[in-house]
Formats: structure tokens, C-alpha cells, sequence
């Protein structure tokens, strides 16, 4: 019918398509340490096992005018997860951006709240 929405396909870019299965299908509870959490800052740490991204929210900036933000809550990834998630953020990201338009990011400044990413050099072949 034409007056149903119809649910926006995931672009998950090179990951198979069984890697994520619906959410209909997952039987879900919040345990009792389940928490809520608003956050305007990340970072991103890496080790050779997993990958850490930390939340947090910008309080003010300090007397030198360096943002002031109070980390709230890690969450550490194995890899194939943090790809999944990236793939899974990205696609929700898209579809939403075709429905409503592009999302304005501001230019990164010193009082971004994202880390930039750490430089990489080419990959030698």
C-alpha cells in the first residue's frame, strides 16, 4: 500500500547482511544497572585488543578557554563490534539525512567536544 512506510533499508557498507538480526526477532531487557545518559563530547581509545569510546558532556570552558568536559561513561568494544556500530550509526545516519537533509555539522575548533581521529599515514603496498 502505498500509505505505509516502508522501513528504510541499512547501508552497511561491506559487512554481510546477517550481521545485524532485527530487532523484533532479539528477545531485550535493561538490567538493573541500566542507566541513561546524555552526552556532547567522545572520545575514542585504542589498544591492540579493543577499541574504548568515552562519553561525556561539556561542562563550560576554563580560564584559558579550553572546554571543560566531565566524562561520564566508557564503553569498550571488541573491533567487530566497533565496525558493526560504526556501519550501523552510519546507515541510520544516511537514511535519516535522505529523509530530512544534511546534518550540519559545525567546523571543528579548540572547544570541539569530538576528538579528531589520530593521523594515519598511507598503507604501504
Amino acid at each position: 500500500m502505498a500509505d505505509e512506510k516502508e522501513e528504510p533499508q541499512l547501508d552497511l557498507i561491506d559487512l554481510p547482511s546477517d550481521t545485524f538480526t532485527s530487532i523484533d526477532k532479539q528477545i531485550r531487557s535493561k538490567s538493573e544497572y541500566f542507566e541513561r545518559l546524555y552526552a556532547n563530547s567522545v572520545a575514542v581509545q585504542v589498544s591492540p585488543w579493543d577499541i574504548a569510546i568515552i562519553f561525556g558532556e561539556i561542562l563550560g570552558k576554563d580560564e584559558d578557554g579550553r572546554p571543560r568536559i566531565e566524562e561520564t561513561v566508557q564503553v569498550t568494544l571488541t573491533r567487530e563490534v566497533a565496525k558493526a556500530l560504526g556501519a550501523l550509526i552510519g546507515s541510520y545516519v544516511r537514511n535519516y539525512e535522505k529523509q530530512v537533509g544534511k546534518i550540519a555539522v559545525p567546523k571543528p575548533s579548540t572547544d570541539s567536544p569530538l576528538e579528531p581521529p589520530p593521523a594515519t599515514e598511507p598503507d604501504e603496498k
